[in-house]
């Protein structure tokens, strides 16, 4: 894990690593290692903005963490050089938002004074819809539920449905 920290300033990095040997008691490795990763760009982030920040309890909303919400806009992955997904951008919110969670409850010296990260912060997923049957599916749902004396009341309620307008697509 040093190695993988390495571009981190080094009393933001010594936190992260104990926080990580403290997460590999209760997490898988690869969690452990993805962990890594996340809060590898937030601490290259910081150490790229602000290379004099001493502790993890100096951090401030507005001179690092609105920064970093916002750089994640026009971050790109390593693999590949294409700008990350919205996925990707939540899913290290949501690692750097439990790292500063946690050591704020475990009482550690190095926690922020006060909560930086909330809900509002992490990029909403898109919502994908349902796939919709095609046509022959739902006929033969349509007539496997009518068909079968054991599923009366499954048959009335796809009756009751389409009879309360839900399409077929729907």
């Amino acid at each position: 894990m040093a190695e993988r920290l390495a571009e981190v300033c080094p009393p933001i990095r010594d936190a992260m690593i104990a926080y990580l040997e403290r997460k590999m008691a209760t997490c898988h490795p690869k969690t452990v290692t993805a962990m890594a990763t996340r809060l590898k760009h937030f601490g290259v982030f910081l150490a790229q903005i602000d290379p004099d920040l001493g502790s993890l309890a100096g951090l401030d909303r507005r001179r690092h963490i609105e920064p970093y919400l916002t750089s994640l806009l026009d971050a790109v992955s390593l693999k590949d050089g294409e700008p990350i997904t919205v996925a990707d951008r939540s899913r290290r919110v949501l690692a750097v938002k439990c790292f500063l969670t946690d050591i704020t409850e475990w009482g550690w010296d190095e926690a922020p004074a006060r909560k930086l990260l909330f809900r509002d912060d992490v990029p909403k997923l898109p919502q994908v819809l349902p796939r919709y049957l095609p046509v022959d599916v739902d006929r033969r749902l349509t007539g496997v539920l009518t068909d079968n004396p054991g599923n009366e009341l499954a048959a009335a309620a796809l009756r009751l449905q389409r009879a309360c307008g839900l399409r077929i697509g729907e």
